[in-house]
């Protein structure tokens, strides 16, 4: 019975709770690499925090992830009883950001390990005095660029949750496919000649071979890093691509409504009733009409 009333029941209301959980997180754990980032080699405090953060919430994002999927084929279901907002529609949106969000799962969990697990070499000079200096000038080259993309990926998640989520289903939302797709290809140049800018200085300064160690160790895991928050950002472009292609078929698909066409039907037929001809002007027509008027 509780299918029959017009709020969603207990699949459906799990489902959007998720999908708001899973917005969240991922937006709390883009922020923590940001952190993470910015503190590397100037502020062990906050880089740990930075990683109890991230570890937490890729744990979370793992199992809401899971639980999306266990849910997805009975909030299906209740879409198309309840009929709600376009049941079929905003089952097949729900279904297609899903698969979305287990295609993310890969990169997420290749960033996780690329900033909390340390490469051979690398731990026991983490902190030496040339790899902070080499931190530190990594961090300034690509800060701007890094921020920019962070944050027109955590707008991207925020828009392609509210296509799919059923209770926000046919809003009007921002197009955010164009700055993401700038952001990326500014921060992928930036970090080219940052990882080019230190690699060259630490050569050209002939560091001995005990500080060379560390620091190719920790720009590799750098890049890894950054491969990851890359591959993360050209899927999220992947889906708004598609999504808005769709979007444009539907529109062309539907029949697009004559201009005025209902004042025009009108207008035509009151010109039609006032500008008939008169039938009457001779006296034998004008006799038979009165007689038939007046019996």
């Amino acid at each position: 019975l509780v299918n029959i009333f017009p709020f969603p029941n207990l699949a459906l209301r799990k489902t959007i709770r998720q999908l708001e959980r899973f917005e969240k997180d991922v937006t709390v754990l883009l922020l923590s690499a940001k952190e993470y980032s910015n503190s590397n080699g100037t502020n062990i405090k906050r880089v740990r925090q930075a990683i109890s953060t991230i570890e937490f919430m890729s744990t979370r994002i793992t199992t809401t992830i899971a639980s999306l999927k266990a849910e997805l084929p009975a909030t299906k279901v209740e879409l198309r009883l309840l009929r709600w907002k376009g049941g079929d529609q905003a089952g097949r949106d729900l279904d297609a950001w899903i698969k979305q969000i287990e295609r993310l799962l890969h990169p997420l969990q290749q960033l996780r390990s690329a900033l909390m697990e340390k490469l051979l070499g690398e731990d026991a000079n983490s902190f030496c005095r040339a790899l902070a200096e080499a931190k530190v000038t990594l961090n300034g080259e690509i800060a701007p660029s890094r921020d920019r993309l962070v944050d027109a990926m955590v707008a991207s998640i925020a828009v392609s949750h509210a296509w799919a989520d059923p209770s926000q289903h046919g809003t009007i939302l921002p197009n955010v496919k164009m700055e993401l797709r700038q952001a990326l290809l500014v921060c992928q140049h930036s970090f080219h000649i940052a990882i080019c800018k230190a690699a060259h200085k630490m050569v050209t300064e002939q560091k001995s071979q005990r500080e060379q160690t560390p620091f190719f160790a920790h720009m590799t895991r750098r890049m890894t890093a950054f491969h990851a928050l890359f591959a993360l950002a050209e899927s999220l472009l992947g889906y708004l691509e598609v999504h808005d292609k769709l979007e444009d078929d539907e529109q062309e698909a539907q029949p697009k409504p004559e201009c005025c066409h209902c004042f025009r039907q009108r207008l035509t037929g009151y010109k039609k009733f006032w500008m008939q001809p008169w039938k009457y002007h001779k006296k034998d027509g004008r006799r038979l009409a009165l007689k038939t008027a007046l019996g």
